[in-house]
């Protein structure tokens, strides 16, 4: 279901899409703009969704409300067993990419008590 970017032009677009739906902008709208720019990628909806939820996390909303939002964007798409599995595989997605991209351990008393 889910399938990794595999162009680097759509990662360039990480910033922008970021700023359009931190603005407000339908998410949908936003996907059907970047699948006219970049037709041969597969995985533009599930790039979107993943930035959408990292604008509502980052904006303080609780996880299950971004699990709920994931879910019905997609109710008419997917059965409903399929809704939240697609779901929790972006909150996923975004979680170890935020756990990847978080600052290495800076306290030296965390280090020196941490189980290699």
């Amino acid at each position: 279901m889910l399938k990794p970017v595999q162009n680097p032009g759509l990662a360039d677009e990480r910033a922008h899409v970021y700023a359009e739906l931190e603005k407000g902008a339908d998410a949908g709208k936003v996907a059907r703009k970047l699948a006219a720019k970049y037709p041969e990628e597969e995985a533009i909806v599930s790039f979107v969704d993943t930035v959408l939820a990292e604008v509502w996390l980052d904006s303080g909303a609780p996880f299950d409300d971004v699990l709920t939002v994931l879910e019905v964007r997609h109710r008419f798409d997917l059965p409903t067993g399929a809704c939240r599995a697609y779901a929790v595989g972006i909150l996923v997605t975004y979680a170890l990419t935020s756990v990847v991209n978080s600052d290495p351990i800076s306290d030296p008393k965390e280090t020196h008590y941490a189980v290699a």
